[in-house]
């Protein structure tokens, strides 16, 4: 079996000015290049996604780390 590794993703751009993201998003893989990160689930990219799961979402100074 592969062993699976674990990458952190970080923001530097607040995403929504004022707001703070969710503890937790759905990050869907529509492709080896591409990722979609959202708050809710979206039925249009479960349909066409090769993978989903969720990501906890670290909040640090101005950044974001997503794990």
């Amino acid at each position: 079996m592969q062993k699976l590794v674990e990458k952190g993703i970080e923001m530097d751009e607040k995403p929504a000015a004022g707001k703070k993201l969710p503890e937790t998003m759905i990050l869907y893989t529509m492709d080896a290049d591409h990722f979609i990160i959202t708050a809710k689930p979206q039925k249009t990219l479960e349909e066409n996604t090769l993978t989903k799961m969720h990501v906890k979402v670290i909040g640090q100074q101005n950044k974001y780390l997503l794990r």
